[in-house]
């Protein structure tokens, strides 16, 4: 749950107490495209080598959490480094 949910330290009704777990790492993975291959074509993955994806250049990125989609946004830039703009938040099963 988010901090914007939570407010002077009290879930909504209803809604989850996730006190206990608010500091366990999770991993956060953007991904551009996804491309199914053959076990030979990806051993025979070289440097120069172009894999064409599933998604057009305008799409919006899959934000995962462990694995689970959970959001979509475009790319930025912050300092150097990329970015993910959040734009949409997928609720469950609106997939």
């Amino acid at each position: 749950m988010s901090d914007e949910l939570i407010q002077d330290g009290i879930a909504p009704a209803g809604a989850p107490d996730l006190t206990l777990v608010r500091d366990v790492n999770v991993v956060a993975s953007v991904e551009i495209g996804r491309r199914q291959l053959t076990l030979a074509d990806a051993m025979n993955i070289s440097p120069g080598a172009i894999i064409q994806l599933n998604k057009e250049i305008d799409s919006l990125l899959d934000l995962r959490i462990n694995g689970q989609l959970v959001a979509r946004g475009e790319v930025i830039v912050v300092d150097n480094d990329f970015g993910i703009r959040i734009v949409e938040i997928i609720e469950d099963g609106q997939i």
